[in-house]
């Protein structure tokens, strides 16, 4: 594509926003009237048992309110939007708190066995420094200890032969003390690596029950998340009816007009979202960045972290990705034959002859950041709370055409989406290249 048909593109986007933008205000405005009146209309005391909870509750109260207007009503079912997506959100982190405490589950064990080996080697080397001080000693024993080195030198056969046992006895006496040494150094290493072993095996039931604890946690997410879809959706249903009853229309007008709103509100996510992504990329490279896309781009080097994956390699690791379409989503699970998100991609892009860590964030801290103008396949995109590195909680692999491939959550197989159309308040504003 041309600089001339980039811009010209942008600036259709740009017109189109400014032409949206008078109804978006009025849209905010009404929102946050809306907003006023749910907090009113809700039970002061109520309870927020999961995420969404509250969202729920207020456009329930909002619903059920017969004084209720269109706008109110429109506001309603953008709260029940975010209710699920909360709802959907706090599932995906879970899941990236376990797979992390299961990695780390996992490291501790091997730290474990590693330092009990440590320890078992230093005791072995002290039990072979013990056995030679014991033998120096017996040594000793038979020469009648010093009395008898001191007789040796008085019974000596002239000066020359004083001289050769002197030093014959000076040597065994540093012998002596090195092998003394020897048996002290060991001790210590002995003594502090067991110690290690000791802490170790603390660190590792710490771990285990860390694992078991987010897990736990995992499972109580995925049900308090189907609890928020459920009120979210009747509730939805509940707006629908009293809008189509306001507006004269029918139902299936009014859930035509719904999803109309609700693409048309995406839309302007994601455009918010590559105007971020792009503000991000210009201020890191000094220059004004491009509005375009010019997807696959080489030229682009990869800032921080390690990228050493070629092109040809991003579609091997997608070709692998896309092999295991249908395939379950499973807590912690990196095949065969069930995945976690950060599971799929580590092992496609194994595929391809580059490792990747563990964990959804411990993969974008690793790998190298490309703006999403150079996106190509193979190409790893995140989502993290308010886009912080430090609660990325999703990894999704690039296929080409905005769209990604993914392994969701449980109850979802792996499948293929526009990486457009969820969460974009959450897209991270880099694309990762291994």
């Amino acid at each position: 594509m041309t600089m001339e048909s980039r811009m010209g593109q942008a600036a259709v986007a740009s017109a189109d926003w400014k032409v949206h933008w008078r109804a978006v205000v009025s849209a905010i405005a009404a929102l946050a009237l809306a907003s006023v009146l749910l907090v009113i209309v809700s039970p002061a005391a109520q309870a927020d048992p999961y995420p969404g909870s509250s969202e729920v509750r207020a456009a329930q109260a909002a619903v059920r309110n017969q004084n209720s207007t269109v706008a109110q009503l429109d506001a309603a079912i953008v709260q029940l939007e975010k209710a699920m997506e909360d709802a959907e959100v706090a599932v995906y982190t879970a899941q990236e708190e376990y797979t992390q405490t299961q990695w780390e589950n996992i490291e501790a064990q091997r730290q474990l066995f590693a330092a009990n080996n440590r320890a078992d080697e230093a005791e072995r080397a002290l039990e072979d420094a013990r056995d030679d001080l014991a033998v120096l000693a017996m040594a000793s024993y038979r020469e009648g200890g010093s009395l008898g080195s001191f007789e040796a030198i008085m019974t000596a056969d002239g000066f020359e032969d004083v001289i050769v046992r002197s030093e014959a006895l000076d040597r065994a006496s540093r012998d002596a003390a090195l092998v003394i040494e020897q048996v002290r150094a060991a001790e210590l290493v002995a003594r502090t690596m067991r110690q290690y072993a000791e802490e170790a095996a603390e660190a590792a039931v710490q771990a285990e029950h860390a694992s078991r604890e987010a897990y736990a946690a995992a499972v109580e997410a995925e049900k308090q998340a189907q609890q928020a879809f459920v009120e979210a959706v009747a509730t939805r249903e509940e707006a629908i009816a009293r809008l189509a009853q306001l507006r004269r229309v029918s139902w299936s007008l009014e859930s035509q007009r719904q999803a109309g709103l609700a693409r048309d509100r995406q839309a302007r996510a994601a455009y918010e979202a590559a105007l971020w992504a792009q503000l991000v990329a210009a201020q890191s490279s000094g220059s004004s960045g491009s509005s375009g896309s010019s997807e696959g781009d080489s030229s682009v080097t990869p800032i921080g972290g390690k990228s050493v994956g070629s092109a040809t390699q991003g579609e091997i690791a997608v070709a692998f990705a896309l092999a295991q379409l249908g395939e379950p989503y499973v807590y912690g699970a990196a095949g065969p034959n069930s995945w976690d998100c950060s599971g799929l991609t580590m092992v496609s892009w194994r595929t391809a002859g580059v490792s990747l860590p563990r964990s959804s964030k411990n993969q974008y801290a690793y790998v190298g950041k490309v703006p999403y103008s150079a996106l190509r396949k193979g190409d790893l995109i995140f989502f993290g709370t308010n886009r912080q590195a430090s609660a990325v909680y999703h990894v999704t692999m690039y296929i080409g055409n905005n769209m990604i491939v993914e392994a969701p959550r449980p109850g979802y197989t792996v499948k293929t989406r526009d990486y457009r159309n969820w969460a974009q308040n959450n897209l991270m504003p880099y694309v990762g290249r291994p």
